[in-house]
């Protein structure tokens, strides 16, 4: 059975970028988190069973240290954490934590008060005697604007944004948690930008933390569908034939999708 299958401790997904480092690790993400473990996305590789010391920055200059063992590993950097050796104070912070990241992720609704029919601007208060008084309309001088937030610029979709440099602060800054369609690593910047490898997920952001220290900048695209976002792979492919890209973006198995370049697998 799989390790991930026998957990004794439900494992949280972590919607903000939160920093992790292990050991001499140059530092990587939370993938997620329980009171009894971590999943983790750094530069560096482990293997299975390696005591490790370990930091989660939580919020602000809130840090949670420990120790732990590695209960698997990929040679991405991806792994698994199991936690040993943690101070009581230290696990109440975790749950602490944990317990308001949940709140957080509830979703608030946006009009909580219940609409009421418009009256008069002159009311009527009822005093503490029981005698009514009535009250004069308010001075437009003492109303504030409500400001709202400036509306968000329209990206169409497989208009590639960037190149920004691969960092995790840079992920997580201009890529959205649920943005699916197309990558670009590459080196440079502008138009000195050499595209190295492109790619297609339905976890941009995931993905792209998945090459921190093997590429230096990145694009990205979104796509509305999986057939959108393949196809806008292949255009990429066939403009800039990356090196790191060995063979023809695959289509999804047991698909009838067609290359809109080549028209097959060329």
């Amino acid at each position: 059975m799989n390790l991930l299958d026998r957990r004794n401790h439900l494992r949280h997904r972590i919607a903000a970028l939160t920093y992790v480092s292990v050991d001499d690790s140059a530092g990587g993400i939370l993938l997620n988190i329980s009171e009894g473990g971590m999943g983790v996305q750094v530069i560096g590789t482990f293997h299975r069973n390696q005591p490790v010391r370990f930091a989660v920055q939580l919020s602000g200059s809130n840090k949670l240290t420990g120790g732990g063992q590695v209960a698997w590993a990929s040679p991405s950097g991806q792994a698994g954490i199991k936690m040993l050796e943690l101070s009581a104070e230290a696990q109440q912070k975790l749950k602490e934590w944990l317990f308001t990241s949940a709140l957080s992720g509830i979703d608030q609704p946006i009009d909580a008060a219940p609409a009421t029919p418009a009256r008069s601007t002159q009311t009527r208060m009822v005093m503490a005697g029981g005698s009514q008084a009535s009250t004069q309309p308010a001075s437009p001088g003492s109303l504030k604007p409500v400001r709202r937030p400036p509306p968000k610029p329209v990206i169409k979709p497989g208009v590639l944004l960037g190149p920004f440099p691969l960092t995790v602060r840079n992920i997580e800054a201009n890529v959205s948690s649920d943005a699916k369609g197309v990558y670009v690593l590459g080196e440079g910047m502008g138009r000195q930008f050499e595209v190295l490898k492109v790619g297609r997920s339905d976890d941009v952001k995931g993905s792209l933390g998945e090459y921190l220290g093997k590429y230096k900048n990145f694009q990205y695209a979104f796509s509305l569908s999986q057939v959108e976002a393949w196809e806008r792979e292949c255009e990429l492919y066939h403009q800039f034939r990356p090196r790191d890209n060995k063979a023809h973006p695959a289509r999804r198995y047991g698909s009838d999708w067609d290359c809109p370049i080549c028209h097959g697998f060329a």
